[in-house]
């Protein structure tokens, strides 16, 4: 960072900071033991002077007493010399006047010299207003032929002491400065040495973050340079890793490109971070203008509902686009760790081919309804005529008339197909009730030729008003077709007769109707192809190779009509009866409108 101090610059500071501490102490120290020298050697001194002042009070009493005061007076004019008798009162001082002196017989030195012989304190002189080194002597001194006891004491000043170690520890101190400094200097140097190649290794990781080609330096240092050789290592695995993700982003671009679906990869603030050529045409944008990264995705989608999609929950929804004429797309979104990813997939051509498959199979299948009646009519007047003579030309009519019947009723299928997928489920929602429909359904089954083979039986709910919701005439038709459906395979398969089994089961939030029987039922690979239109079971649903008949046409519309109800129509894995068992699921509330 360029604001803070740099790894050398703390090192130094911290430097300095130890040996600017380091000399502190070491004068500190040197001062107090040369102080407390100089104290104990005056004190000695001190001491010395006053034996000599004991000496000559004895042999010459108070006049040589005074004599030595005078000449300590005169050697050490800064000291004090006190002369006390033993009820304390000053009798001589040579700094102050004795009359307005306090009695000294309290002061400890004093007090230890009359007791002891000899006394010594410091402290601080109110007199002189200065501490004071302070030494004193019991001397007996006969005066008017009596002998009496009398305390000398001594006295100098600290601060000359102080000012005594100050003067000569001066050149103490600047020969340790002196070596201090080439100390500090020593250290540098060496700091500097050993943080260059450091510098090396920074500025080349610089290099690298610019940019820039760059290796790290190898050094004499074994640590440094197996530092070196690592970050080398690593640089070159970072160098490919990041060639082999350019290269992988360049290759999933030229994929997401060459899609015919819309692509935008949206970044973690829903900016735009990819969007490939057809999501662009799709979004009704100029090619020269494609949005660049970090663009806003409200400006690139074409929809207000688009733009709710991406702040929604995952969803996929079928949205119309009034723009080139109007565009039908289909758009999903997912959301990534950090993002989502918007698909596009472009509709309007599929639902304009639906749309005119539709109008084909309506026309057609109105322009065939016109020739097949009048086909009808014909061989129904050609029948009844009389000019049959023979059993022959009267089965061949009958046999033009059958399939007259599978033709018409193909048509109507196809046209009801195509209205399932076209027409909303808006109108002719109901109440059906159950027996009454269970009642339908058998009355129709009797009609089909091959239920005279077959034993119908059905279970129904017990309490009364048991109603499904939904159109009637439509879930006829569904639950018909599976049971025509089975009528026939069961017919074909089982010439001892057959079963069906029809039941409906009152659930909680649903309808459950179950259509069994015991034919031959469905091979597992055609479990799910059986419900495609045009595609029929084959194989075991067909005894001995004669096909039941039919277009494969009923399944798909019994499943189209439970879907479009919200429920669902499925094979079960598990038949009750062996054969084949189809469940219908119904809800019980109203579902979404198409």
């Amino acid at each position: 960072m360029r604001g803070g101090l740099t790894l050398r610059k703390k090192i130094i500071l911290l430097l300095t900071t130890a040996v600017v501490a380091v000399a502190l102490l070491m004068w500190l120290f040197i001062y107090r033991s040369e102080s407390q020298l100089l104290i104990e050697a005056n004190s000695r001194v001190l001491a010395r002077y006053l034996d000599a002042v004991s000496d000559a009070a004895g042999r010459e009493g108070l006049p040589g007493v005074m004599r030595l005061v005078q000449a300590w007076n005169d050697v050490y004019p800064d000291g004090r010399v006190t002369l006390i008798d033993d009820e304390g009162n000053v009798l001589v001082d040579t700094t102050a006047n004795p009359d307005i002196l306090d009695n000294h017989y309290g002061r400890p030195e004093i007090v230890d010299a009359l007791g002891q012989g000899h006394g010594a304190d410091m402290r601080f002189s109110a007199t002189m207003g200065e501490w004071l080194n302070y030494r004193a002597r019991s001397v007996q001194i006969v005066q008017d032929g009596a002998q009496k006891a009398y305390v000398v004491r001594l006295g100098f000043p600290v601060d000359k002491l102080s000012s005594l170690v100050k003067s000569t520890g001066l050149g103490f101190a600047l020969y340790l400065a002196a070596a201090l400094l080439l100390l500090w200097l020593l250290c540098c140097w060496v700091l500097r040495m050993t943080l260059k190649p450091l510098s090396a290794l920074n500025r080349t990781a610089e290099a690298i973050s610019e940019g820039r080609p760059a290796r790290f330096p190898l050094t004499d240092s074994v640590e440094l340079r197996k530092l070196s050789t690592v970050l080398n290592t690593m640089h070159d695995a970072l160098q490919e890793i990041v060639k082999r993700e350019e290269r992988e982003k360049n290759e999933l671009a030229v994929v997401f490109e060459s899609l015919p679906v819309g692509v935008i990869i949206l970044d973690a603030d829903n900016k735009v971070y990819f969007i490939n050529r057809a999501a662009v045409r799709m979004c009704g944008i100029d090619e020269p203008a494609r949005p660049a990264p970090g663009t806003s995705v409200e400006l690139v989608l074409p929809s207000l509902e688009m733009c709710r999609m991406v702040y929604e929950p995952d969803a996929v929804r079928l949205l119309r686009i009034a723009q080139k004429g109007g565009m039908h797309l289909e758009v999903s979104t997912v959301s990534l760790t950090s993002g989502k990813i918007i698909v596009v997939h472009d509709l309007t051509e599929k639902i304009h081919l639906d749309e005119a498959r539709r109008d084909f199979f309506i026309d057609a299948g109105h322009e065939f309804q016109t020739p097949l009646a009048v086909i009808r009519m014909g061989l129904e007047l050609l029948k009844g005529s009389g000019t049959l003579k023979t059993q022959e030309d009267k089965d061949m009519i009958d046999r033009l008339i059958n399939q007259q019947e599978r033709i018409s009723k193909l048509v109507a299928d196809l046209l009801f197909l195509v209205r399932l997928d076209a027409d909303p489920l808006k109108v002719g929602y109901e109440k059906i009730e159950a027996e009454s429909l269970v009642r339908e359904l058998t009355a129709d089954l009797r009609e089909v030729p091959c239920a005279k083979q077959v034993e119908l039986s059905f279970t129904m709910p017990r309490q009364e008003g048991a109603f499904l919701f939904g159109r009637a005439e439509d879930v006829r038709r569904a639950v018909f077709n599976l049971l025509e459906n089975a009528c026939k395979y069961v017919a074909a398969h089982r010439a001892d007769g057959g079963n069906i089994q029809l039941s409906i089961t009152d659930q909680p939030d649903k309808w459950v109707i179950d259509v069994d029987d015991n034919g031959p039922g469905v091979p597992q690979k055609e479990r799910e192809t059986i419900f495609q239109r045009f595609r029929r079971g084959e194989g075991h649903r067909a005894r001995r190779g004669v096909s039941p008949g039919g277009y494969g046409l009923g399944l798909s519309i019994s499943r189209r009509i439970a879907e479009r109800h919200g429920g669902t129509l499925e094979l079960l894995e598990e038949p009750k009866l062996g054969g084949a068992s189809f469940r219908m699921v119904l809800p019980k509330r109203e579902p979404e409108i198409e």
